[in-house]
């Protein structure tokens, strides 16, 4: 069980895997303000609401377009039932990027998963959903731009910038909570600390230190950009599979 605790946490605040054979709520789709963007929810489920669904995947977006990284396609964001991983591990969220897809499970499995974990008793249920829309929108836009082939570990750079952007659109006070329950000194200097081992470990530090770290940097869409050519390096992910 021990061993399963960081995976389960890990898998909690996020997951971008193909997405096995799940059902998605009885819901009508609705067309967010984004005509590129749209989302299935069962607005009967309790604490579900498609416009806060539409508004966290908006902000995504536009906070992506402000450095040029454009969605490409048409993105679907969709309410899952008891959403898992191919293991059978509860999880909250997933982007498939052959169908365009992103899932997000409801906020009552969301908040039975964040019981789990110390780090998140402050932070408001309802933030913290919309926060898991936010990193796998930004995994959809941002992952649109990268080529595995050019840019060395690809995944684990889409894996900070997506963390880097979920803790970035809490509100301050939660924000501040979760920042203080990994306190730290100083921002990390280098990209050192984001590889698959610290991801593992412990995912709710490797988010406020890539959070930390992407705040320090001077400019920010040119360090986006930086990763997006290849001159700025992650350690690849496949080395530790």
């Amino acid at each position: 069980m021990e061993f399963l605790r960081p995976l389960l946490i890990l898998k909690f605040f996020f997951l971008s895997l193909l997405v096995p054979e799940n059902q998605s709520l009885t819901a009508a789709e609705k067309q967010c303000g984004n005509t590129r963007l749209s989302v299935e929810v069962n607005t009967e489920a309790e604490g579900l609401s498609a416009e806060k669904i539409c508004e966290r995947a908006d902000w995504a977006i536009e906070q992506m377009a402000l450095c040029d990284f454009t969605i490409k396609r048409k993105l679907t964001v969709e309410v899952v039932d008891d959403l898992r991983h191919p293991c059978g591990i509860p999880v909250v969220g997933k982007f498939d990027s052959v169908e365009s897809r992103v899932q997000v499970s409801t906020p009552q499995q969301c908040r039975q998963l964040a019981r789990k974990e110390a780090a998140l008793a402050k932070v408001d249920n309802s933030s913290l959903y919309g926060s898991i829309v936010v990193h796998e929108v930004v995994h959809a836009v941002f992952w649109k731009h990268l080529d595995p082939d050019k840019v060395a570990g690809a995944s684990m750079a889409n894996e900070y910038v997506a963390y880097a952007f979920q803790i970035l659109s809490l509100p301050a006070t939660d924000r501040e909570a979760l920042l203080a329950a990994f306190p730290r000194p100083t921002p990390p200097k280098d990209l050192g600390p984001f590889n698959s081992a610290a991801l593992l470990i412990n995912p709710l530090r490797f988010a406020n230190n890539a959070y930390r770290h992407f705040m320090s940097v001077d400019d920010r869409c040119q360090f986006l950009r930086g990763i997006i050519s290849g001159e700025i390096e992650f350690d690849d992910w496949d080395q530790y599979e």
